[in-house]
């Protein structure tokens, strides 16, 4: 899960923001210098700006960090929307403080003269185009962020489509109380969901679709949960442990007092990831929390033990995230005295008690989601980024014991020398996380797979070679979801249910086939 929340429109309207401020601060600077026609200009213009870029950073600054350094930002935005924010912003702030002021300035010294015969102070005049000017901006970026970052957050409801024989129907959307990671079903219409802030709900579906989610917190325990499983009435989740950030997100870039490779290392290094599990109780709550595994390593809140099956030999499956901004910094990494650095970019399984402990495969970049298809065949998507050799593009996998998928040392294409085994396909999009056997949610053989912008069905066909797409068309887009899916599963009645972490909401989707 390459990108959970890739910020759009709001980063951009961060970038324009941070851009006035410091079109401000340097006007005011050249007010100073003598270069317009009023140096007492420059007190204005630096209060202003000030004011703007700290009022800015109160309010978002967990949002704020995620667009420095340089790296980060160009990993959401391409630099053309980039450099478009910013010569936006120098372009209305030259126009406003510049042009608009000095006109306010001569129409007020025109009414004072014609007016007032120049008995009002004249020098105060001078002052009020500016302060207009400044105070106007300053008061439309700091209100209308917010507005900005409602309608981002606000998305629009998933667009179902209708192709390749099937029909997707959204029956309903449930608002959560927070980002969902995972889900798992207990009963027909009941289960569990794992939220990034910390906790696990219980839940049940509403009788008829269009009614309310009923949701309950049963543990709120944890520090940054994810995965589930159910196993003979124990519930198992895999909880990454404490970041040293103050947000759910925590990167490189997210640890303003470190540099980012700094910050990665700190992350690693300190990283904790754990394997829980609870009695589930007749009444759904859950009873005393137990350890079942500790010390599993995280590159930073994207790239760390994240999805969890109940394999077909009754052991436990999870992925852990492989390193990140830290792939080719092998210095730094061997410094780094910690977690089981083997285990970073690994599948493990284990016994329910934590015993039998082993890497089932490696060299994977970032697998969130896992899944079994009725034969016993392990799947996943492995996210796209670079590599030592090459980039790495985003990966459907048969994930095969004892296979080496070659991150961070070799990409998807060109000669492989450490690499065993090839992807099934190589999907369009980002930040591929949720996934299910296609079967499962009545569809053919083949896998549904969630990304940063929908869900997708990839039909699968098998011969003595193994399973396959034949073309290209085989894939085929459910439905486009704005945010990032992280769950899908199959639901009550062929229902599939959608978990999306950037719009805290779950969706049921219907899925009609011939």
């Amino acid at each position: 899960m390459e990108e959970l929340s890739r910020a759009g429109i709001f980063g951009l309207a961060l970038v324009f923001a941070y851009t006035q401020g410091a079109f401000l601060l340097v006007s005011s600077i050249l007010s100073i210098s003598g270069k317009v026609r009023d140096p007492g200009i420059a007190l204005i213009r630096f209060v202003g700006a000030l004011v703007l870029v700290i009022a800015v950073l109160a309010a978002h600054y967990s949002e704020s960090s995620d667009i420095f350094p340089v790296k980060n930002l160009t990993n959401s935005w391409s630099l053309l929307s980039i450099a478009g924010a910013v010569v936006m912003a120098i372009a209305i702030g030259e126009l406003a403080v510049y042009r608009i002021a000095d006109f306010i300035d001569r129409i007020l010294e025109w009414m004072n003269k014609r007016i007032f015969n120049d008995r009002p102070v004249p020098g105060l005049i001078g002052y009020s185009g500016t302060t207009v000017v400044v105070a106007i901006s300053v008061l439309v970026v700091v209100l209308a962020l917010p507005e900005i970052k409602i309608r981002e957050v606000t998305a629009p409801p998933p667009v179902p489509s209708k192709s390749a024989g099937i029909e997707v129907i959204l029956e309903a959307t449930y608002p959560l109380p927070g980002s969902p990671m995972e889900l798992v079903f207990s009963g027909e219409s009941e289960g569990y969901v794992t939220l990034g802030q910390g906790k696990i709900l219980h839940f049940e579906l509403p009788t008829e679709p269009a009614g309310d989610l009923q949701t309950r917190v049963v543990t709120n325990d944890l520090e940054n949960p994810r995965g589930l499983a159910i196993l003979d009435g124990v519930l198992f989740v895999v909880d990454q442990g404490e970041f040293p950030c103050p947000e759910i997100r925590c990167k490189g870039g997210d640890l303003p007092e470190l540099d980012y490779f700094e910050a990665e290392a700190k992350i690693l290094e300190e990283s904790n990831g754990s394997i829980f599990a609870f009695d589930v109780l007749p009444n759904g709550n859950l009873g005393q929390k137990r350890t079942i595994l500790t010390g599993l390593p995280a590159a930073n809140f994207q790239h760390g033990a994240n999805g969890m099956e109940v394999g077909p030999d009754g052991m436990l499956y999870v992925s852990i995230g492989g390193l990140d901004g830290l792939y080719d910094k092998q210095e730094i990494l061997d410094d780094i005295e910690g977690p089981d650095l083997e285990l970073v970019g690994t599948i493990i399984r284990f016994q329910p008690d934590g015993g039998r402990f082993e890497i089932f495969a490696q060299g994977l970049r970032n697998v969130y989601g896992l899944a079994f298809d009725r034969q016993g065949l392990l799947y996943g998507v492995d996210n796209d980024g670079i590599t030592r050799g090459g980039w790495r593009r985003e990966e459907v996998l048969q994930i095969k014991q004892g296979a080496n998928y070659g991150y961070p040392y070799e990409g998807t294409f060109g000669v492989h020398e450490i690499r065993d085994d090839n992807p099934i396909w190589v999907t369009d999009g980002i930040g591929s996380a949720g996934i299910e056997w296609a079967e499962n949610v009545g569809l053919g053989s083949g896998l549904v797979i969630g990304s940063c912008n929908g869900i997708r069905y990839l039909a699968m066909t098998d011969d003595e070679n193994g399973r396959f797409l034949e073309a290209r068309e085989d894939s085929t887009v459910l439905a486009t979801i704005s945010g990032c899916v992280t769950i899908i599963e199959p639901g009550p009645v062929q229902n599939m249910m959608v978990g999306v972490f950037d719009t805290n909401s779950l969706h049921s989707f219907k899925l009609v086939t011939p």
